[in-house]
């Protein structure tokens, strides 16, 4: 009887460390999400830090510029925090974050008009592009908040722009339309070769900016247009800016 009873427990203790060894955080699921942060703030003169909880995803980002390749990070809530670059005790702006299996964001500080920051993210389509010919994506985040005079009224409206692939006149197709403040468009694919892309004001041949894009085979381009504060949208500080995803 008494072998029986240290057989039985044996099998107890051996049970219950098998339990336990499930249950570890080493036996968890490798399950990480990718992150990167655009700092689009055209009238914020200082540098800013980007930390999720404790880690520096971008480190002294100025304006127009953005953290690069996409880090990585396990799959779970976190804090982003936003400092001026090197200060700790100075948040800018505090936010809750998910970082999702699988999934890729990107972060966009930016402000409106009257200058409040504001935040977005975005869940990234990294899909490669078709490869039957040469092909790239192209998608536009448009953070330029502008109102204009439209049609000789007296009553300022927002603006909206349609976005063209070597536009040549008004029979043109944009490839984007009526893109507006805050719109974050479909990725969408364009031939792999050198492309002048038009900002055009919506239904209209008025060019506000011809930007040359040199489109690389399989590469996913994201557009960014800025405006400085207060400034009017004939002014140069109406900007696009130019990153590559993958």
């Amino acid at each position: 009887m008494k072998k029986w009873t240290q057989a039985a427990l044996a099998l107890l203790l051996l049970i219950a460390a098998i339990a336990c060894n499930k249950n570890s955080d080493s036996d968890l699921p490798d399950t990480r999400g990718g992150i990167t942060v655009y700092q689009m703030l055209p009238s914020y003169t200082v540098s800013l830090d980007f930390v999720l909880d404790t880690a520096i995803i971008g480190s002294n980002l100025g304006y127009g510029q953005s953290s690069g390749p996409y880090k990585y990070f396990r799959a779970q809530n976190y804090k982003l925090l936003i400092y001026p670059a090197g200060v700790r005790d100075d948040t800018l702006l505090t936010t809750e974050l998910s970082v999702r299996n699988g999934h890729n964001i990107s972060v966009f500080l930016y402000a409106d008009s009257t200058n409040l920051v504001r935040l977005r993210t975005t869940d990234d389509d990294l899909t490669p592009p078709s490869t039957e010919t040469p092909r790239s994506k192209i998608r536009v985040v448009d953070l330029a908040d502008v109102s204009v005079l439209v049609d000789g009224s007296k009553n300022l409206q927002p603006l909206a722009m349609d976005v063209f692939v070597d536009y040549i006149d008004e029979k043109s197709i944009p490839v984007f339309r009526s893109v507006s403040f805050g719109a974050i468009t479909p990725s969408l694919e364009i031939l792999a070769q050198d492309k002048d892309l038009d900002f055009n004001w919506r239904d209209s041949s008025k060019v506000l900016q011809t930007a040359r894009l040199n489109a690389q085979e399989g590469k996913i381009y994201t557009l960014v247009t800025t405006i400085g504060k207060g400034k009017p949208i004939t002014d140069t500080s109406f900007r696009l800016w130019q990153f590559i995803n993958n």
